[in-house]
């Protein structure tokens, strides 16, 4: 039996933008099923909190570079921005879009949010206000993240030093009518531009590609 060749032509109606568009549609529910099985949130907070810890400026406080300028006590100051971080972490929050189809693309996905502008989980963390032999309070933290280069302790000026009856044991305030004492200008901030925002801006790019990396992982699991 002889086999004869057969020649035609097929014929696609539809445009490549509707075919895009049913494909989109036909996967949609498969991928809102697989986002909704999966939890990054406990990966993205220990990604954060890495990060944080590692910038430059935060490990400098954290290493007791300012413990003079604060009245820190030996290991105070790693031990509050290990809370502040924690704290921080655990405050983020997540939350699912869902998914959409916009224009032949899907939308919608994982929105992270990170650090609220008060800061009013950390400030009132434990060891954020120093309680002083003179039972004055030294709201320290407050200072480091809204009062900038403003005058906090007029009066008196900081004189560094061998001092083993300080607190930190390397400075003293000694009264002077002409002296004053501010935040140190490396760390100094405001609401919108302190230690931790710059931190956290800094080291931004890094966190989105790292979230990526933890939302692409847990999804293929799914897939």
């Amino acid at each position: 039996m002889t086999s004869l060749p057969v020649y035609g032509t097929l014929r696609i109606l539809d445009s490549t933008g509707t075919i895009k568009t049913n494909f989109l549609k036909a996967v949609m529910p498969e991928l809102q099923a697989s986002f909704n099985k999966i939890n990054p949130n406990p990966q993205i907070r220990a990604a954060f909190a890495d990060i944080m810890s590692n910038d430059p400026i935060i490990r400098k406080f954290a290493s007791g570079a300012f413990d003079a300028d604060f009245g820190f006590t030996p290991g105070q100051a790693a031990q509050a921005m290990t809370d502040i971080i924690t704290s921080l972490s655990a405050a983020i929050q997540f939350k699912f879009e869902p998914l959409r189809l916009n224009a032949q693309r899907i939308t919608g996905g994982l929105s992270v949010y990170i650090m609220k502008n008060d800061f009013v989980d950390i400030l009132s963390l434990p060891g954020m206000i120093i309680a002083t032999d003179k039972f004055s309070l030294l709201e320290w933290l407050d200072w480091l993240l809204f009062e900038g280069s403003r005058v906090i302790i007029a009066g008196y000026e900081i004189r560094f030093g061998n001092f083993s009856f300080a607190r930190s044991g390397q400075a003293i305030m000694v009264p002077k009518a002409s002296g004053h004492w501010n935040v140190p200008n490396a760390i100094a901030g405001t609401a919108n531009d302190n230690i931790l925002t710059r931190a956290l801006t800094n080291n931004l790019v890094s966190l989105e590609l790292e979230v990526s990396k933890i939302f692409e992982q847990e999804l293929a699991k799914v897939l």
